[in-house]
């Protein structure tokens, strides 16, 4: 039995044992998605609106995003760049207060891609491409805000008659949630590497793309007709995907995730490791890190010059050392 017959022994008896029929066990939105997926790319000649060379590509790309898209990393991943973005926002006006994202939906397909061209690799490392991108898979941002609705100083004064006193406020906070659906893009992105120790991939519209971008005010479960939140919100999404994401701004997208610079190549990764644990042995042993050695105590052995190569010698932490270059304790 092969690598790949195993796997499907593996995911027919875990959907046997969890519900001892066949019913399929895949997401609900999968077949619909796959369906629309196969109708564009396997549409007759005529009417194809993707070039060949781009065909596997696609195919690909989408059948992947099928798998992930409901992933939590993926979810936590567009949360965190789009919380960061928002944070980039001008300064909102009076009536709306405490903008933030709520939650990310990415949609239910993803980008075709086509005419594709190679636009420079040079010997330095430096590769950048080209692709027209076409996207209508509908990405949804819920924002969550207060608009701040002004009571006026005809309330205020019948609070006053009334013997309210003055703790009535003039202001009333509304919390409304703005859903913002990402209905279609449709541009030239450059998508580029920069030489190392670079370890991220930039990506930016050469011109600004075509956007259509809808947002629907709710308001405890309950539409709500807010035209001038409305307009704003779009405006102001319309604006930070294109401050952000057209040439020369770009996005990116880290590719190898590096604790230190150090760290980031293969080169330099023994050099960040004996930092590391030079580091460490000032941390615990109250020295700089080029300190004198630590004496030796009666009774238990300590690893030193002189205390010969042996490997996992102990060291009065108690622990085992696994480092013959510097003198930690890990």
């Amino acid at each position: 039995m092969n690598a790949v017959e195993k796997e499907a022994w593996y995911l027919a008896l875990r959907r046997a044992s969890a519900t001892g029929t066949h019913e399929s066990t895949q997401p609900p939105h999968f077949h619909s998605a796959y369906s629309a997926l196969r109708s564009t790319l396997l549409s007759p000649p005529s009417t194809l609106p993707l070039d060949h060379s781009t065909l596997w590509l696609n195919a690909l790309i989408g059948r992947a995003f099928l798998t992930v898209q409901d992933h939590p990393l993926l979810t936590r991943y567009l949360l965190s760049k789009f919380t960061k973005k928002l944070d980039r926002l001008p300064a909102l006006p009076g009536f709306l207060s405490s903008l933030r994202v709520a939650s990310v939906d990415p949609g239910r397909a993803a980008p075709l891609l086509t005419n594709a061209a190679l636009v420079k690799c040079d010997a330095s490392g430096h590769v950048e491409v080209e692709v027209d991108v076409a996207y209508t898979g509908n990405a949804r941002v819920q924002l969550a805000a207060d608009v701040v609705l002004s009571l006026g100083s005809t309330v205020a004064s019948i609070a006053g008659k009334l013997g309210a006193g003055d703790g009535v406020a003039s202001d009333l906070r509304v919390p409304v949630v703005l859903g913002v659906t990402l209905a279609e893009v449709r541009g030239r992105l450059r998508v580029a590497m920069r030489p190392p120790p670079s370890n991220r991939a930039w990506v930016g519209f050469v011109d600004a793309p075509r956007l259509i971008v809808r947002a629907e005010p709710v308001v405890n479960t309950k539409q709500l007709r807010l035209a001038m939140v409305l307009d704003l919100i779009e405006s102001k999404v319309r604006d930070l995907l294109v401050a952000s994401m057209v040439l020369p701004n770009m996005e990116d997208v880290c590719i190898a995730r590096a604790g230190g610079a150090a760290r980031r190549v293969g080169r330099f990764k023994a050099v960040g490791f004996i930092q590391r644990l030079q580091s460490r042995v000032a941390a615990t042993q109250g020295q700089s890190r080029f300190g004198p050695w630590p004496r030796r105590s009666r009774g238990v052995r300590q690893r030193g010059p002189e205390a010969g190569s042996g490997r996992g010698a102990s060291h009065p932490c108690g622990a085992q050392c696994r480092s013959r270059l510097v003198q930690p304790c890990l």
